[in-house]
């Protein structure tokens, strides 16, 4: 598939798959360097954001690695936070097709995608690779590198027909990331997860750090990170805390290197594409949101509550795959909208449009506040170009992050543009 397809494609579990292909090429992990492996239902790509920046920050090399992407294929690699160009991510990708075809002449889209990641942070040469997990955590392709640190965000219910459907079963699956001797952080969790969660320290060894314990010295960094933040720092508190746990346990690998100074400039700048992410375009205030499940629209929720567009009913652009609980989501909606355009993205997972608006009217909505637009270029339409309403009414965009890459690919947009330059509009 490939082709900058926002479709994860096929599934092919087994770490032991991207080992023999790293072997083959000559490589024994993702990077030339200690690596941080980051899972959990939500919040993985927020805690790597945070790492990646702070690390930065502390004059290391960074590389990050994450999916899936918004609008170009390149921004799942990054080097000292700037994704690699289209030039050097298709020369990587060349060599790991020709590479795969001995060693693994049936390698996903996903597992290229990682030896591309592999081939470009040892050319690099980086000092530390942050790498977010793709899905799950035991038979991950990702799982195949030996992490110094392993973080556990958190555990909601996803991605049931690969992880099972309680709390349990997915938080067992994700803590086999972890590695004896080494570090293994973890997140706020439930009873049930956390439960789960120690069993399977049992059997890997780990050594189990609680983000919600910190030293005096590392909970006087966290404080002072929040007291003069943005918004979206101040609403990732959570996050924050386990990014900050993660980094107090590499200290023994980069002392002397990553001090406190350093690592709370770079955990302010820290940015997120895609995630409660506020613009201005054309003269429009638009929100960003992928959140595609319901613990991630919960908290999306609670961040928009606690913003300045609480008081306000926006527009809202709503889509979603067919593997997520649209159904539970689609109702909230209506709480923070004036009126609702129900699209759908171009994947082979995608609710269709029709289905989402029947399913809200069907369940008591108002089907005069509701419209269907066949495709995510109509529904853009269909937001910006309404000469009745107020131009000082947001735009929401939210669902899917293959929403949020297909609305800002629409709209010509460079994902990646006003975090280079410091221009991101405060909520």
């Amino acid at each position: 598939m490939l082709e900058n397809s926002r479709d994860r494609g096929v599934i092919r579990p087994g770490a032991h798959r991207l080992q023999r292909l790293l072997w083959g090429m000559g490589f024994c992990s993702l990077a030339p360097a200690p690596v941080i492996l980051v899972t959990g239902t939500n919040g993985k790509g927020t805690v790597c954001a945070f790492l990646e920046s702070a690390l930065r920050a502390c004059d290391l090399k960074t590389g990050l690695y994450t999916s899936p992407h918004l609008v170009s294929v390149e921004e799942r690699v990054r080097v000292d936070g700037i994704p690699v160009s289209s030039q050097d991510f298709q020369r990587a990708l060349n060599f790991v097709k020709l590479k795969k075809e001995e060693f693994l002449p049936d390698a996903s889209d996903f597992e290229l995608y990682t030896a591309t990641a592999a081939v470009l942070f040892h050319e690099a040469q980086v000092q530390i690779g942050v790498i977010e997990i793709g899905l799950g955590g035991l038979l991950d392709s990702t799982n195949a590198v030996p992490p110094v640190v392993s973080v556990l965000t958190g555990v909601g219910i996803d991605h049931v027909e690969f992880l099972g459907n309680s709390l349990s079963s997915i938080a067992a699956d994700k803590a086999f990331i972890s590695r004896r001797n080494m570090p293994f952080v973890i997140g706020s969790l439930d009873g049930e997860s956390l439960e789960a969660v120690r069993k399977t320290v049992g059997v890997t060894g780990a050594i189990l750090v609680n983000s919600q314990m910190l030293s005096q010295e590392w909970e006087h960094t966290f404080r002072r990170v929040t007291e003069n933040s943005s918004h979206w720092v101040k609403e990732n508190s959570g996050n924050l805390r386990v990014a900050i746990a993660a980094i107090a346990s590499l200290e023994k690998y980069f002392y002397g290197v990553v001090n406190s100074r350093n690592v709370i400039k770079g955990l302010r700048e820290a940015q997120w594409p895609g995630r409660f992410d506020v613009r201005k375009i054309r003269g429009r205030t638009v929100i960003f949101d992928g959140a595609h499940n319901v613990s991630g629209f919960e908290f999306f929720a609670c961040q928009y509550e606690n913003s300045v567009f609480a008081s306000q009913k926006s527009i809202c652009l709503y889509a979603s795959l067919s593997d997520k609980d649209w159904r539970k989501i689609l109702p909230r909606l209506t709480a923070m909208c004036s009126r609702m355009i129900l699209t759908q993205v171009n994947s082979v997972r995608a609710v269709p449009c029709t289905d989402l608006f029947n399913y809200f009217v069907h369940s008591g909505g108002d089907g005069s506040f509701a419209q269907r637009a066949s495709s995510v270029s109509e529904a853009v339409d269909c937001a910006f170009c309404n000469s009745n309403e107020n131009c000082e009414t947001p735009i929401l965009v939210v669902g899917s992050l293959a929403l949020v890459g297909e609305v800002m690919e629409n709209l010509k947009l460079d994902p990646f543009e006003m975090f280079r330059d410091g221009r991101r509009v405060e909520a």
